[in-house]
């Protein structure tokens, strides 16, 4: 007797529950490899999904735009007023160089370790290491969020969360290497910072 009534009421039903889900799902990106980021200073990086950057002004502000532009003046003026570990290689260890904006305009030479297989002292004036070592074209490459990506992942262990802990964040730019050089040319750059704290820069390659 009521069954006319019952059919639409339950359609209502279903159709207003349906709605109420769609509304609550979050936008599904999961055919999407890569989202594109822009960094304060306009160049477009990718960061692979899901991750989602901590806040900070460390992974993307004045030292990115400093290091991508190779400007050592915008970098010394980015660091923050205290000492930051630099490291040449993935591994830290108690004999990396903590520097300040200070130390980094000196004119004299600092030994920021050894080169990987050589094994040859990498004795570098601040600024003649930040060119060389530390200032790539950042942006073309590969940004991830507290992990590394299998294109520049050597020999070298990553000790980050041993010396830090677990609070820390950091942020790795990827360079993937060639095929003219088997791919063991990649670079990598690695920024550590814990809430407002920059506590490393770090930058990596591979190691036999």
């Amino acid at each position: 007797m009521f069954f006319p009534y019952i059919v639409p009421t339950i359609m209502a039903i279903s159709l207003l529950m349906m709605s109420c889900g769609a509304m609550q799902r979050p936008a599904d990106h999961a055919s999407n490899d890569s989202i594109p980021l822009q960094a304060a200073s306009g160049h477009w990086i990718k960061t692979p999904y899901p991750q989602q950057p901590p806040p900070s002004q460390w992974d993307s502000g004045r030292l990115f735009e400093a290091l991508v532009e190779a400007d050592f003046e915008l970098f010394v003026t980015a660091l923050p007023d205290y000492p930051v570990v630099i490291s040449p290689d993935g591994y830290i260890d108690s004999s990396d160089l903590q520097l300040t904006p200070a130390q980094w305009k000196d004119t004299h030479a600092y030994l920021f370790g050894f080169a990987h297989g050589s094994g040859d002292s990498m004795n570098y004036v601040p600024d003649t290491f930040f060119i060389r070592f530390l200032a790539k074209p950042w942006h073309q490459g590969i940004r991830t969020y507290d992990l590394i990506p299998s294109e520049c992942l050597g020999n070298t262990i990553n000790n980050i969360r041993e010396i830090w802990g677990d609070s820390v964040h950091f942020v790795n730019y990827c360079l993937p290497g060639t095929e003219q050089y088997g791919r063991m040319d990649w670079l990598a750059l690695r920024i550590v910072w814990q809430d407002d704290s920059l506590l490393a820069i770090i930058r990596d390659a591979w190691s036999p």
